[in-house]
C-alpha cells in the first residue's frame, strides 16, 4: 500500500535537490558572510573607536596599553634571543 503523501514527499525532495538545493546554499552563505563581517565590525571596530574618541577628548584610553609590550621593552624577549643552538661555535664547518 503506497502513501500519496510520501509519494509528493519525495517528489518535492527530488524537485528540490535538482532546483532550488544550490540557490539555497548560496543565499544562506551570502547571509552567514554578512553576519559575520557585520559581527567583526560591531566587536573590532567600534571599541577601537570609542576608545579613540576619548583620547582625543582628552579621557584615559579604556583597554590598558601596559598589558601589550613591544619587543623592547619585554625582557624574556631578549634572553630569548641570545641563546644559541647547540653547533659548531665559532668554526666554518658544514653540518650535514
Amino acid at each position: 500500500m503506497n502513501n500519496s503523501f510520501l509519494q509528493l514527499r519525495e517528489l518535492e525532495m527530488a524537485e528540490f535537490v535538482a532546483h532550488r538545493q544550490d540557490g539555497v546554499r548560496a543565499k544562506v552563505e551570502q547571509r552567514l558572510r554578512r553576519q559575520e563581517f557585520i559581527g567583526n565590525v560591531l566587536e573590532l571596530f567600534f571599541p577601537k573607536l570609542a576608545d579613540t574618541l576619548t583620547v582625543m577628548a582628552g579621557g584615559e584610553a579604556i583597554e590598558g596599553q601596559e598589558d601589550y609590550p613591544t619587543i623592547g621593552e619585554d625582557p624574556s624577549a631578549n634572553d630569548s634571543a641570545t641563546k644559541r643552538l647547540p653547533g659548531p661555535e665559532d668554526r666554518d664547518e658544514i653540518i650535514r
